[in-house]
């Protein structure tokens, strides 16, 4: 953008005449929507550009740490002795970026799962494989997780003192209850919080080596 286009490109309804079109710009409304929502937040918006070469926003915005002192008075410690203890673990999830959050949580104790994207897919793999917990979502395409819960627990399916726990957004008193009709152990609310995987992972564990 040329300097003349730079000095106005944050006004209301502007943007370079030359290279826009209605399909690819929209109404000009953008730019100076990201601008108000940046000086709100007491940040700074910077515009780098070439003609013919491209443009570069730089945003920066203040933030604050939020207070770690709760969290590290809840904190669940897993001993090394417990993590030394091998599991089978199944993520099910119709969400990739979700299956690749719960999966890097359980990977940091040196656990990788595997992964389903449906209730279908979780029942096939756990016809192949007896698994000590699974992380179930509860709404789901092709078969949901509370479906997928029961046809495994009616197949006994689970390895000796195996969990299915559920993995959903809905966290109201009826959704829960219907997580345990199905067989669900459990209960974690989205979005997922390490602790929350630590308390499973503990509990699965220590029946596991308990029962040994």
């Amino acid at each position: 953008m040329s300097d003349a286009v730079l000095s106005r490109i944050f006004a209301p309804f502007q943007n370079d005449a030359k290279q826009a079109s209605e399909e690819l710009n929209g109404n000009g409304l953008g730019l100076s929507i990201v601008s108000q929502l940046v000086d709100r937040m007491d940040g700074e918006l910077e515009v780098r550009s070439r003609v013919g070469e491209g443009s570069c926003f730089d945003v920066v915005i203040p933030i604050e740490m939020a207070s770690n002192e709760k969290r590290g008075q809840d904190d669940i410690n897993l001993s090394s002795e417990l993590l030394d203890t091998p599991l089978n673990v199944l993520v099910v999830d119709d969400n990739d970026i979700n299956r690749f959050v719960l999966a890097s949580m359980l990977e940091q104790f040196n656990y990788t799962p595997d992964e389903a994207e449906n209730g279908e897919v979780a029942l096939q793999k756990s016809r192949q494989k007896l698994y000590d917990i699974i992380f179930m979502d509860c709404a789901m395409p092709v078969l949901d997780g509370t479906s997928a819960t029961r046809i495994i627990i009616q197949e006994g399916l689970l390895a000796p003192n195996g969990v299915v726990v559920a993995v959903t957004a809905n966290t109201t008193p009826e959704d829960k209850a219907v997580c345990s009709d199905a067989g669900m152990a459990d209960f974690i609310s989205k979005p997922i919080v390490h602790n929350d995987v630590a308390v499973q992972l503990k509990r699965v564990l220590s029946a596991k080596r308990a029962n040994a």
